[in-house]
């Protein structure tokens, strides 16, 4: 699959920027080594809850069918011109 952006962490600014690429209709893929969104505010534990706003922006991004999430993955090398 071809990506017109890549963002690599899926925290609330990830999270923010892979809203608004998507809102253009670009095709979007969101990559972060861990097994969910949150970054370093969600690292409280099973237990603690995401922030109700960041909520919301996960679920709206869930709806779009252009944004591909890829949890526990990294990037290790990228060259420009080629395929994600």
């Amino acid at each position: 699959m071809k990506f017109h952006t890549i963002i690599l962490g899926a925290g609330p600014s990830g999270l923010a920027a892979a809203l608004a690429a998507s809102e253009s209709g670009a095709n979007v893929a969101v990559i972060d080594d861990n097994f969910t969104t949150g970054g370093q505010i969600w690292r409280g534990g099973a237990h603690q809850q995401k922030d109700p706003r960041a909520q919301a922006m996960w679920t709206e991004l869930n709806n779009r069918n252009h944004v591909h999430f890829y949890f526990q993955s990294k990037v290790i090398q990228a060259h420009s011109g080629t395929d994600a």
